[in-house]
């Protein structure tokens, strides 16, 4: 009977150390599974921002071309007017008249074509 004992008790201790290794490994893959949740997050939160950054960098250089369309209409407006006045000097000049000196025009100030 010493026997029997022994082997009950021997099989009683193997159940538990399986029981034990089985919890082991069940805590190790929640362990995994929270670290792979939270890399997933950080993944996405990264992919978020780069989305981010690209449509503001894009709005960025679609605000940069209307700024110099705008400014190179500006350009063309200046000329336009700059050789307009400098016709109507031509015809007050060959009609005997005497010009008025040219003011100080600030380079800052928008020009508009009607």
């Amino acid at each position: 009977m010493e026997n029997w004992i022994g082997i009950i008790t021997a099989l009683g201790g193997l159940g538990a150390i399986a029981l034990f290794f089985r919890e082991i490994v069940a805590i190790v893959k929640l362990l995994r599974n929270g670290v792979a949740a939270r890399e997933s997050r950080r993944k996405n939160d990264i992919i978020a921002q780069r989305d981010a950054a690209i449509a503001e960098r894009d709005a960025a250089n679609q605000r940069a071309a209307a700024a110099e369309a705008r400014t190179d209409r500006e350009r063309e407006n200046r000329r336009l007017v700059e050789g307009l006045a400098a016709r109507l000097e031509r015809k007050l000049i060959l009609a005997g008249g005497t010009p008025d000196p040219w003011p100080d025009i600030d380079e800052t100030t928008e020009i508009t074509k009607t």
